[in-house]
């Protein structure tokens, strides 16, 4: 009897274990159907209408009313930023500046002011930056000195700031949905659109419904760095959301990228909604206004200051070009040495022609650049197509 209660207890505990692996075999096919079907369907499946993801993000974030309704925005902002074009390396790290900006946007007409101190190794700095929506123009205050440039205004600040990007998107005649991708592990939708002749990709979170990432592929000819480089990588991820006091949800950091390498950090550390700055703050200085009227000359095109005249001589057989940058000219037996190439290859043409002008027949023998900074050898392509020796 004992024997056979001894079978029967085994017997039932193979047939038990048999039982439980046949299940767990179940569960397993179960679940990888399901996560090839989840695969093939971020791989394959059509994606969803743009405008319908457009409004699930408008809702993610408080609401398209809401949105809408925004009319101006205050900002308490710690910026860091990288210096790519004037470290004393070619790789990171990079000398950094550290920002404490105020900045008020006027949403509606798409417009914003800038109250920044600049701090860094080097220098600490204060500047008021305008952007009217038309016009782009910033003092310096350094070493008593307060001067204005102005030139024309990008307009990205505003068109992808996380407020408004969304309706950046909306308005694009071309917006379009692209198969949906993995970033970060989580899957994005991916609306595709062109803003101002460039391409944009806008990635919205799948789960989340709130943007991620922008990504554009643009130039600026009236930017110096933008100029050098022509077509730029630009990417902003949005991160750290937060929903604020009245519903709206924002993202508290941006980090932007150019060309794959981090640019600068925001890192928004107070915001209200208002309607209390006065428009006037967004309005161009006459001081800014006497400098727009020099600053509609993209990079390429502007003129060496005194034409023919420019060459002056600072020692036998040395002349100087003064400009915003300098160029120096030395005169050997066998022809001439330009010394730095700066702010842009139009630039450049411009001096080769001058030296052709007043030195017949004499070569350019070799051109010498002597520092790290882009705006000083931003102009070396010219050398490089003539076949010019660079040192």
């Amino acid at each position: 009897m004992t024997g056979q209660i001894r079978t029967g207890i085994e017997g039932a505990g193979r047939r038990r274990r048999a039982l439980a692996s046949r299940r767990s075999g179940l569960v397993r096919i179960g679940l990888a159907v399901f996560v090839l079907g989840a695969a093939s369907r971020v791989a394959g499946a059509p994606p969803a209408a743009p405008r319908d993801i457009l409004r699930e993000a408008m809702t993610a974030m408080g609401g398209e009313a809401h949105l809408r309704n925004l009319a101006q925005l205050h900002l308490d902002i710690r910026e860091l930023a990288y210096r790519i074009d004037d470290s004393e390396r070619a790789q990171a790290p990079y000398w950094v500046n550290v920002r404490t900006i105020t900045e008020d946007r006027d949403l509606a007409a798409g417009r914003y002011r800038q109250e920044v101190l600049d701090e860094s190794a080097q220098w600490v700095t204060r500047r008021t930056v305008i952007d009217d929506g038309q016009r782009l123009a910033q003092n310096t205050i350094w070493k008593g000195a307060d001067n204005w440039i102005a030139t024309f205004s990008p307009g990205d600040r505003m068109a992808f700031a996380p407020e408004r990007i969304l309706f950046t998107a909306g308005m694009a005649s071309d917006l379009r949905a692209g198969p949906d991708v993995v970033q970060h592990g989580a899957r994005q939708h991916d609306l595709k659109f062109t803003w101002k002749g460039f391409p944009v990709d806008l990635y919205i979170d799948a789960a989340s419904h709130r943007p991620t990432r922008v990504t554009s592929i643009r130039t600026d000819r009236y930017n110096l760095v933008q100029t050098a480089w022509g077509d730029v990588r630009w990417r902003t991820d949005f991160l750290f959301w937060k929903r604020e006091a009245d519903g709206l949800f924002y993202p508290r950091q941006w980090s932007t990228f150019r060309n794959g390498e981090a640019y600068v950090d925001d890192v928004v550390i107070g915001l209200r909604e208002t309607a209390s700055t006065p428009a006037t703050a967004f309005l161009l200085p006459p001081a800014a206004m006497t400098a727009w009227a020099a600053g509609q000359t993209p990079y390429a095109e502007r003129p060496i200051p005194g034409g023919s005249a420019a060459l002056q001589a600072v020692g036998d057989g040395v002349w100087m070009i003064a400009g915003g940058w300098n160029v120096m000219v030395v005169r050997q037996a066998d022809g001439l040495v330009v010394v730095e190439a700066p702010q842009s290859a139009g630039y450049s043409v411009k001096i080769l022609a001058l030296l052709a002008q007043s030195f017949p027949s004499v070569p350019v023998k070799a051109l010498v650049t002597t520092t790290d900074s882009l705006w000083h050898f931003a102009g070396i392509r010219t050398y490089v197509a003539h076949g010019i020796p660079i040192y």
